[in-house]
Order: C-alpha cells, then structure tokens, then sequence
C-alpha cells in the first residue's frame, strides 16, 4: 500500500512502484480538511491512477482541527497520528502486509535537526527509521530516505506526472517549513556539505546507541512500573534513553520538557504525581507506575 499525498515526491514514488510491475498496488490517500483546494490533491492522485491503475484507490477525509482539539494536541501530532492510525488499518483490511512513504532525505535531516533542537538528546540522532512495525502483520517502510527532495522533483517533472504543492507547506509558522526553506540552506550555504555531515553524524550516533542499547538490560522499565533505584544508579545518557523509551512505548512524543519532568518526578519523594497526555505517573516508593486517566 502507497501512501500518497498528492505532492511530487509521494507521486513520484508511487509512479517509480508501478514501473516495476512487481506489486499489486494499493494506493491511500487522505484529505485533512485544513484546505479550500485539497480537490486539487485527490484530482492529481486520480489522473495518474488512470496511467497506473491500483488495485484499490482508497481516498478519505477527516477534520484534523475537530481531532487535534478533541485530543488536546497540535495539529502536527494530530496529523501523524490520525495518518498512522488509518494507514495500519486500512493495510489490514486490504491484507497490505506493507506500507510505503516518500519520506527522503531532506526529510530525515530535518527531523534529526528539529530533535536536536527540542532537546531529543542521543534519541534523536535515530531520526526517521527506514523499517519499522505498523501493525500485527505490517511493516511500514520508507525507501527513499538516501533521495534527496530535488532528485524526486526532477524525477516527477521528466516523468510529466501530475501533482499538486500543498500551499500550507510555504507558511513558516511551521518550525519544519522554516527549517526546509531557511534554517537547512543557510547552514549548507555557510557550511558546504552541512546536510550530508548531519546525516553521517546520525549514522554513526545511531549505531552507537544500538550497541549501547545491546550491553545494557532495560528491565528497570518493566511492566509495572520504573525501578526507580535502578534508574537513579545508571548514567544520566542511559537515564534519558530509559525514560525515552518509556515515553515511547506509552505514545508520548519525547521532547525535553517532557522528559524533564519525568526525571524530576523518579527524583522526588513518594506520591508525587505527573500527568502526560493520557498517562498518569505515581510516584511510589520504590517505583514509578503509569496508569491511563
């Protein structure tokens, strides 16, 4: 199954797939509502389903702002996770044991450069994973993260492939936008080669951490709670990555206020409680336990 927004790099890679005649396609396409011209999307996404016929063509709508207010979250947050959510459904109902996205590499240098800016830490190196589980029975993959954006762009216009720019991808209010259109070229500008240094330096942060993952037991985190004198002996970079991967496992978006609190709350005395999201954190006297609100 395809995830495919409209824009040029999720086109091009659906028209890349079909090239191959080797899959029998599924193509997913949502409509956020957060536009007047998002017609223009699902048009572009129908006229190359009429050069490369899917199996299925699956276009749906949701209002992101109604969820992001009833989930207490930002539109961003409510974004990714209405997407991933439907993304894994609809896989299973179609019996899709896989998902693709065009996330590339331009992509990936601004998640790890926006993670390192909220304070992410070590976690943050690990950036857009290129495999991950979806679902029971679905993998979500993303084979382009090696293509920068422009070689996707060049291939979907020699391609003559219809899309359409999202025009909310211009408005730096966006801290991604400002990074992909300001922060990134300003630093490749005054340091030639800053991207491709990032991305190696990532690479080797990750592998890093894996093997430091590898020599290290994360059973303080169990599944009643955080052994809190366990937690208090490690190093404050093992401290962070428990709590992190904590966090995740719960899905909590990490960042460093986040994670701040957490580690006050391990810290401090007895009864003590903390709030994330839907989780609520005690404080016990040797423990820390989540439970949902």
């Amino acid at each position: 199954m395809v995830a495919v927004s409209g824009g040029a790099d999720s086109m091009a890679l659906w028209d890349l797939l079909a090239r191959e005649r080797r899959w029998d396609l599924i193509v997913w396409h949502l409509d956020h509502g957060l536009r007047e011209d998002t017609a223009l999307d699902a048009a572009a996404i129908r006229a190359l389903a009429v050069r490369h016929p899917p199996r299925a063509l699956i276009v749906e709508r949701v209002e992101l702002r109604a969820l992001a207010q009833e989930w207490a979250v930002g539109l961003e947050a409510a974004g990714r996770r209405q997407r991933y959510a439907r993304l894994a459904a609809v896989a299973a109902e179609h019996g899709a044991p896989v998902v693709v996205t065009a996330h590339h590499q331009d992509d990936q240098a601004e998640t790890i450069l926006m993670n390192q800016m909220r304070g992410a830490g070590p976690d943050g190196w690990r950036g857009i994973a290129p495999c991950r589980p979806l679902a029971e029975g679905v993998a979500l993959v993303r084979p382009l993260l090696a293509v920068p954006r422009a070689a996707l762009r060049a291939y979907a216009t020699a391609a003559a492939l219809p899309w359409h720019e999202d025009a909310s991808n211009a408005d730096r209010a966006y801290r991604r936008n400002l990074l992909r259109q300001q922060v990134l070229p300003d630093l490749e500008r005054a340091c030639p080669g800053f991207t491709a240094a990032l991305l190696d330096r990532a690479g080797r942060e990750t592998q890093l951490a894996r093997s430091e993952i590898a020599a290290i037991a994360l059973a303080p985190v169990a599944a009643d709670g955080l052994d809190c004198a366990t937690w208090l002996a490690a190093s404050p970079a093992i401290q962070r990555r428990m709590l992190a991967d904590w966090c995740r496992r719960l899905g909590i978006e990490v960042d460093r206020h986040r994670l701040g609190r957490l580690a006050d709350l391990v810290r401090g005395a007895p009864d003590r409680r903390l709030r994330l999201g839907p989780w609520l954190f005690l404080r016990r006297a040797h423990k820390v336990t989540v439970s949902q609100v």
